[in-house]
């Protein structure tokens, strides 16, 4: 397969918030002359796991979560049939049930969960009516005022009450909830497992650029 170029907003993505969350998760810091040797995901994958200073333990956090969820799940009886991995979300939970179900998964876990976006379509919308009013400022205040008003709060409000799932899957949930609060969620957080880590990482990185997980092996930077 060729090579894979990132485009410009991926890029921004990468550079202006994954990494700046990665540093945030993890409690490390990035050297920019460390980021300029990074030419792929594995390459920038390793150079996390090296960051890490911790010991390395083969205990499983992403299984020890998936059963924890499980658990909850088969508890508020929400699960019409058997959990897995593979258990695509839309299908297993009604719009109704989803925003109980974070309620619980927050209390339960006890970190605060990022499930729902809101619909792309309506975003855009809002974003260029926003972009509008902003320009209607130099000629009509009170217009351009009026209109930055509604459609911020719009857009605010839209972002609160979605209950659109941000995963398809509930393997794609646990691993970015668990690359996101990863030390939180170890029972032992003075160690990590590193084959576990680069795959939760190599599994968040293609969701949030939203790229194919097999294709990210090809991703170059430069």
């Amino acid at each position: 397969m060729k090579e894979i170029k990132l485009n410009n907003g991926q890029l921004e993505d990468l550079e202006m918030d994954l990494l700046l969350c990665i540093e945030d998760n993890f409690n490390i810091k990035f050297d920019n002359n460390e980021l300029l040797k990074v030419s792929s995901f594995e390459d920038l994958t390793i150079l996390i796991i090296d960051k890490i200073s911790l010991h390395n333990d083969n205990q499983c956090t992403t299984q020890q979560v998936f059963y924890r969820v499980k658990a909850l799940v088969q508890r508020l009886g929400f699960a019409h049939e058997k959990l897995r991995p593979s258990t695509d979300l839309d299908n297993m939970f009604s719009k109704e049930e989803r925003l109980v179900l974070v309620r619980e998964l927050e209390y339960e876990l006890g970190c605060k969960l990022y499930m729902f976006e809101p619909n792309g379509k309506i975003v855009s919308v809002l974003l260029f009516l926003i972009s509008v009013s902003i320009a209607c400022l130099f000629f009509n205040v009170i217009i351009g005022l009026s209109g930055l008003l509604c459609f911020s709060t719009s857009l605010a409000l839209i972002t609160r009450l979605s209950n659109r799932f941000r995963y398809k899957t509930v393997r794609e949930f646990i691993e970015n909830i668990v690359c996101e609060n990863y030390l939180v969620f170890r029972k032992d957080n003075t160690t990590v497992n590193r084959e576990e880590l680069k795959s939760v990482l190599t599994g968040w990185f293609a969701t949030n650029l939203c790229i194919r997980k097999e294709e990210l092996q090809y991703v170059r930077f430069r």
